[in-house]
Order: structure tokens, then C-alpha cells, then sequence
């Protein structure tokens, strides 16, 4: 696996243990990468029970957009969801919240990352797909990307 960097990144080890493929800076910024990966996995919130990492949504795809034979209507997407194979189990999710998560090329608020947040509005058809209206219209490139449907607000 190659880093943006053209160097490969080597696994950490739990005590702490780093074999640099390379002396000088590349191995200092291998050393600082994995750092930074140890970091992230211990403020995961993680399972009382199991201390399995929870994920608090569901994966879905935007499959496109709602239209007719000819018009296409870009305000609506249509999203399918884990999981869900009917029109019962999409009632579930009519209400709760959905991010399309995006990565851009230019910095902002300290991250490269940016959401589009939208919200399940009624259900599409008996195989569970659902509709979703977002706040900016998705781009046509979002079509067959993931989103993360959350489990919020809850309706139990």
C-alpha cells in the first residue's frame, strides 16, 4: 500500500514498534503517520459490552435521481439502504437524517472533508429504496456513492 508521500506505510504494533523501511525524513514521517493512526483508534468510541468499535449509522448509495421518461428531478435522490429489501422496513427510516461525505482539494475549518446533510422524506417503490431531499442538490458524481443514513431522530 503507498502513502500520498510515494513511501509504503508500515503497520504499528501495539507496543509501540516501528519498522522504518527507510532512514532519514521518510522514516521520521512514517514514524509520525503511524502516531497519528494509533491516535485515532483509541478515541473510537467503542462498545461497552464487546469494546468492538459501533458504527452509528446505516451505509447506503445514491442510486440517482427521481425522474420520469424524460424530466429529471435533482432536488430528489434516491437512496438505497442496507439492508432494507421492502417497502415496511423503509418506513423506519422515514425522518432520520443522511450525510454525503465528500473529500475536496482545498483546506477548510482545519479539514479537507465536507458533508451535505439531507433528511429521508417518504419511501420509493416496494424494494425498500427511499427518497431524500439535501439541502444543496447532490452532483451527478455522488450517483453510486456511499452515504451514511443515521440512526436520529429516533421515532422509538
Amino acid at each position: 500500500m503507498r502513502h500520498g508521500g510515494g513511501f509504503p506505510i508500515v503497520p504499528c504494533f501495539p507496543g509501540g514498534g516501528l519498522i522504518p523501511p527507510l532512514g532519514g525524513k521518510r522514516a521520521a514521517s512514517v514514524a509520525h503517520t503511524c502516531s497519528l493512526v494509533s491516535h485515532k483508534r483509541s478515541t473510537m468510541r467503542t462498545s461497552p459490552r464487546s469494546g468492538q468499535p459501533v458504527r452509528l449509522y446505516v451505509k447506503g448509495v445514491m442510486l440517482g435521481f427521481k425522474r420520469g421518461l424524460r424530466n429529471t428531478y435533482h432536488h430528489t435522490s434516491l437512496i438505497k439502504i442496507q439492508g432494507v429489501e421492502d417497502k415496511e422496513a423503509s418506513n423506519f427510516y422515514l425522518g432520520k437524517r443522511i450525510a454525503y461525505i465528500y473529500k475536496a482539494k482545498t483546506l477548510k475549518n482545519g479539514t479537507k472533508y465536507r458533508v451535505v446533510w439531507g433528511k429521508v422524506c417518504r419511501g420509493h417503490g416496494t424494494n425498500g429504496v427511499v427518497r431524500a431531499k439535501f439541502r444543496t442538490n447532490l452532483p451527478p458524481k455522488a450517483i453510486g456513492a456511499p452515504v451514511r443514513v443515521m440512526l436520529y431522530p429516533s421515532k422509538i
